[in-house]
């Protein structure tokens, strides 16, 4: 029987890369789901945030742009060994939203 973990994941960027810590609910390990949002610009710029309600606005705020795209990443992955991964998102995932101009 599988039983479900969650945790809570911090995720920040460092020299150009993401770095993730996560600090476990639960002792059973197998897997846990880990949900993100991934929020990106017209120019490439983007921001990778733990709630949905957060990713335009800090998109906006750190970035800037007017126009963004916002996709949730939900992960059931088994800690503690680091694996890399390429994840492929198809163009019709996500939403398309407009961003408002700050000066």
């Amino acid at each position: 029987m599988m039983h479900t973990s969650h945790a809570i994941i911090t995720i920040v960027s460092y020299d150009n890369r993401w770095l993730c810590t996560s600090s476990a609910t639960e002792t059973d390990m197998e897997k846990t789901t880990v949900e993100i949002f991934i929020a990106m610009n017209e120019d490439g710029d983007f921001v990778v945030v733990k709630e949905e309600s957060e990713a335009l606005e800090q998109l906006a705020s750190d970035c800037g742009g007017y126009q963004a795209r916002v996709v949730k990443l939900t992960v059931k992955m088994s800690p503690p060994q680091a694996t890399e991964a390429t994840v492929n998102v198809p163009d019709e995932a996500g939403e398309t939203k407009e961003i408002e101009a700050t000066a």
